[in-house]
């Protein structure tokens, strides 16, 4: 799948503003972006490594959605509660902007600092 594929099934899902967990897993099996050996470059713990997201390059921006992912599996409801928070939309305009070859921080985490 080309970046310009990738920008515009990840814009769709931004803007279909669904909290449907199947719905993100499901793009990302398209994209084959699921990182499945992600602990080897995070930690079990979301709210610590969410922090690294301004610096993220595209590959630990999956990384984090897939601990965002097995998260929910193991506390469910987790992940609707990532995305009310913003967290998730977060996650993807990063890589939105990865994909676009830019490299700078998201609006929404400027405003957060």
């Amino acid at each position: 799948m080309t970046n310009d594929e990738k920008i515009k099934k990840i814009q769709a899902l931004i803007d279909s503003k669904t909290p449907r967990l199947e719905h993100y897993c499901k793009l990302f099996d398209e994209m084959d972006d699921n990182v499945y050996n992600y602990t080897e470059y995070v930690e079990q713990n979301v709210d610590k490594e969410i922090k690294r997201l301004p610096n993220a390059d595209y590959h630990m921006c999956c990384c984090l959605m897939t601990l965002i992912f097995r998260e929910d599996h193991f506390i469910n409801g987790k992940f609707r509660e990532r995305y009310d928070s913003g967290m998730v939309t977060d996650v993807l305009e990063r890589m939105i902007l990865l994909l676009k070859g830019k490299d700078n921080k998201c609006s929404a985490l400027k405003e957060k600092k």
